[in-house]
């Protein structure tokens, strides 16, 4: 069967298996992760949250995070791990595996040890794409050139030829 496209609603009426079969197969599209992130939040509830941490520059995809816990949304004295895939648009295999391990932990939470300890002990944070426009050109770089992985600032070159140019 296809993917049936989600509807503008809030109610996901995609088939769960059919992300399965998907998430097994193939790679999603941009709108099909977020499709698959709000399909999976109810079904998993309580335990996924979904949200968005900005857009792309060009593109203005939605740069959507998914957070597994016990409590998610809630700040809690325990360790936030953050995945991030898809930093260089052509480098994919983090994208199929991240929505992989929240299968996993969805489906595994209260019947597997080691899935219910991550899923209660932390708060875990997976970006299953990073860079949604180059995802969509086969680039590693974003739509504007940019690879991602090299355009961090750098507090003391930032402030050359001295450190006085910077606050603290």
């Amino acid at each position: 069967a296809s993917l049936r496209a989600a509807p503008a609603q809030s109610n996901v009426t995609v088939n769960p298996r059919e992300w399965a079969d998907k998430l097994n197969s193939t790679y999603l599209s941009n709108a099909e992760l977020g499709w698959w992130m709000l399909e999976y939040v109810q079904r998993c509830a309580p335990l996924g949250r979904r949200f968005a941490i900005g857009s792309s520059a060009v593109d203005r995809q939605p740069l959507r995070v998914l957070e597994i816990s016990d409590n998610p949304g809630l700040q809690e004295a325990e360790p936030n791990f953050k995945y991030v895939a898809n930093m260089h648009g052509d480098e994919t295999s983090g994208r199929a595996l991240l929505p992989l391990l929240a299968e996993w932990l969805c489906e595994n939470y209260k019947t597997d040890e080691r899935a219910t300890r991550m899923v209660r002990d932390m708060h875990l944070f997976i970006m299953p794409t990073m860079n949604p426009d180059g995802f969509s050109r086969y680039r590693r770089y974003n739509a504007q050139g940019i690879d991602l992985n090299r355009n961090f600032s750098d507090p003391q070159f930032d402030c050359q030829p001295t450190l006085e140019n910077c606050s603290a």
